[in-house]
C-alpha cells in the first residue's frame, strides 16, 4: 500500500473499466458500457452483463458509452457504472468506502477534473486522487519515471491518444489527441457503408480491425469476411474487406495521431529532445499493437519506438504500481480532493 492509503485503482476508458486492487490485481476489466432500457430509461446493468442483455434483447436495450474522447460526456451513466464497480470490489452493501485513485486524460482543465473528482466521490469514494494517463502508463510500461533524462511515453488509447514527457517523477509536458482506436473503427465503418452498402457493428469492426488493419505498406495482404447489414434493404448481408480497404479508412487517423506527436514534440524544450532521441518513444495502449503502426511512428518522427508489454493494460498496471510504491515525489503529478 502506498503512502496515500488508497484502496482501489480504476482506468476508466473510453471502451473499458478496469479496476486494480492491492494484493489481488486486476479484479474487474469490462466494457464501459451502461445499459438503459428504451421505454422507462431505467439503468438494466453495466460492463459485460450489460453488453449480453444487449445482445440478448436489442430492441429494448440503449447501450451509452458514458466518455467520448476520454471526457465524461454522460454525467448519469458515469456515475452508475462507477458506483457499481465499487460496489462490487468493495463487498457490497454496508462497504466501507474506499480511497481511489483514478487514471485520466493529459491536460485535464479544471472543470473536467472536478468533474472527475465530483463523480467518483458521489459513487462511494471517500478519498479520490487523480493519476494523469502518461504517467500511468510509463510506470506499467516499467520506465523509470524517476530518471533525470526526459522520455516520452505514448498511450493510444480508444478514445483519445495521450503523449507525455516524463522527467523526475513529473509531467513536464502532456498533450492529448481525440484520435484513437473508436475514431479508426469509425472511419472503417464509413468506408464500408460509402463502398459496399454495408452497415457493419461495433465488435465486427474491432475485429476486422484486428485481422487485418496495417498502418504503412510492406506488410502481407489479408482480408476477411465481414458480416453485416445491407444499407437499401437492411438484410443481413455479407462483403470482403482487405489490408487495403483499412488502411485507405484509417489512414487520416494514423496523420491525426503523427500530427499530434508532432506538435508536442515542436513544445520539447531543445535541451531534452536529444534525451527523448536518445531513450526512444514507448508506445502504449491498445491501438499500438497494429501492424506497422511502430514503424510509421519511428519514421516520421525519426527517433527509435518501442511497444511496451501487454500494452493496453499499461494504465492499469502503472496505477497499481503507485497503488503499491506510491512516492511522495510524485505529487506534481496527481490532483486530489
Amino acid at each position: 500500500m502506498s503512502s496515500y492509503g488508497a484502496d482501489i485503482g480504476i482506468d476508466f476508458g473510453s471502451d473499458n473499466i478496469r479496476v486494480y486492487m492491492p494484493q489481488k490485481g486486476v479484479v474487474i476489466d469490462e466494457a464501459s458500457v451502461v445499459v438503459f432500457h428504451r421505454e422507462n430509461e431505467l439503468m438494466l446493468d453495466v460492463g459485460d452483463r450489460g453488453c449480453e442483455l444487449l445482445l440478448a434483447d436489442p430492441r429494448s436495450c440503449v447501450p451509452v458509452r458514458p466518455l467520448i474522447h476520454g471526457s465524461i460526456r454522460r454525467y448519469d451513466a458515469a456515475l452508475l457504472l462507477i458506483k457499481r464497480v465499487i460496489w462490487r470490489v468493495a463487498g457490497g452493501r454496508g462497504f466501507t468506502k474506499p480511497r481511489v485513485v483514478v487514471a485520466v486524460p493529459s491536460c485535464l482543465s479544471d472543470v473536467e477534473a472536478r468533474g472527475w473528482i465530483t463523480v467518483v466521490t458521489e459513487a462511494g469514494a471517500r478519498e479520490v486522487m487523480l493519476l494523469e494517463a502518461p504517467i500511468a502508463a510509463a510506470m506499467g510500461a516499467e520506465m523509470d519515471v524517476f530518471d533525470a533524462r526526459a522520455q516520452m511515453v505514448i498511450d493510444v488509447g480508444a478514445g483519445v491518444t495521450d503523449i507525455g514527457v516524463i522527467a523526475v517523477g513529473e509531467i513536464v509536458l502532456s498533450d492529448r489527441v481525440n484520435t484513437g482506436g473508436r475514431s479508426m473503427n469509425a472511419a472503417i465503418q464509413k468506408h464500408l457503408r460509402s463502398d459496399a452498402g454495408l452497415v457493419l457493428g461495433d465488435m465486427a469492426t474491432e475485429d476486422v480491425k484486428i485481422k487485418v488493419a496495417v498502418a504503412r505498406d510492406g506488410f502481407e495482404p489479408r482480408s476477411a469476411v465481414v458480416h453485416g447489414r445491407d444499407l437499401k434493404t437492411g438484410l443481413p448481408q455479407q462483403a470482403v474487406i482487405t489490408t487495403e480497404d483499412v488502411a485507405r479508412a484509417i489512414g487520416e487517423k494514423i496523420e491525426e495521431i503523427v500530427e499530434g506527436i508532432r506538435c508536442a514534440l515542436r513544445r520539447v524544450p531543445v535541451e531534452l529532445l536529444m534525451d527523448i532521441s536518445n531513450c526512444g518513444v514507448v508506445l502504449t495502449g491498445g491501438a499500438s499493437r497494429m501492424r506497422g503502426f511502430p514503424d510509421i511512428v519511428s519514421e516520421r518522427l525519426g527517433m527509435p519506438i518501442r511497444v511496451a508489454r501487454d500494452p493496453e493494460f499499461c494504465v492499469i498496471r502503472g496505477i497499481g504500481e503507485f497503488l503499491s510504491n506510491g512516492d511522495p515525489r510524485m505529487t506534481k503529478a496527481t490532483k486530489s480532493v
